[in-house]
């Protein structure tokens, strides 16, 4: 919501009702430190992919419905992203030998 409003400022033509971009703020689990926002948004968007839905609802999704994530989630999403980033290096490097 900040860079919305952030946005709005730098360019006061979106200020007019004819451009106005209707914002929902989402119920979602919230991060209890100033360090775990970048888990917490790949986490949600886990979820997000994992649910299948069109869109995202406003109440979350009632399955999965927490106020934080738990350490083990969190875990779960730091070892996603350390095997993607390995076997992308490991293609990527097979890659550049056959170069």
């Amino acid at each position: 919501m900040n860079a919305m409003c952030i946005c709005r400022c730098l360019h006061p033509k979106l200020k007019s009702k004819s451009s106005i971009i209707p914002w929902i703020e989402i119920k979602c689990p919230m991060q209890t430190n100033g360090i775990d926002c970048g888990y917490f948004v790949m986490r949600f968007m886990k979820e997000i992919i994992l649910a299948n839905q069109d869109m995202i609802p406003e109440n979350y999704f009632g399955d999965y419905k927490c106020k934080t994530y738990s350490k083990d989630k969190l875990v779960e999403v730091e070892e996603d992203w350390a095997t993607f980033m390995v076997e992308y290096l490991r293609d990527y490097i097979a890659q550049r030998l056959k170069l």
